[in-house]
């Protein structure tokens, strides 16, 4: 078990998780959308678990890029398979966040909270 910051070989076991999570009709297109700013957006750090070479669970953190907001960041995704929830994998990677949050300066980091049953709507 592994906790580290993507590669672009798991873009296509990310995009699986972020559309388990978006209610609109074109999610797929939506979850490619978000999992390609993870690669490309200088404000994203984004990280997995990684068992037995699959992705368990991952957290995209982002800094928060507005004038004088260098040391906020924000938790805004979140995720772990179906399979492998109740294990503490979530857990696992909001604390390598923490920390790395930490080492990078951010004093403050918030966490928006959508109940498991409820899909969000990205662009609804």
């Amino acid at each position: 078990m592994i906790v580290r910051e993507i590669l672009e070989h798991d873009r296509s076991s990310l995009v699986g998780l972020v559309s388990m999570m978006i209610g609109d009709s074109n999610k797929e297109v939506v979850a490619n959308e978000i999992v390609n700013d993870f690669y490309t957006s200088k404000f994203f750090s984004t990280f997995v678990l990684e068992i037995n070479d699959q992705i368990e669970s991952y957290v995209a953190f982002k800094r928060e890029p507005f004038e004088g907001s260098n040391q906020i960041g924000e938790i805004v995704f979140l995720g772990t398979k179906e399979t492998a929830r109740k294990l503490g994998y979530g857990r696992l990677v909001v604390e390598h966040t923490e920390k790395f949050a930490r080492e990078e300066g951010i004093r403050k980091l918030y966490v928006k909270l959508i109940h498991s049953t409820r899909k969000q709507s990205v662009f609804g």
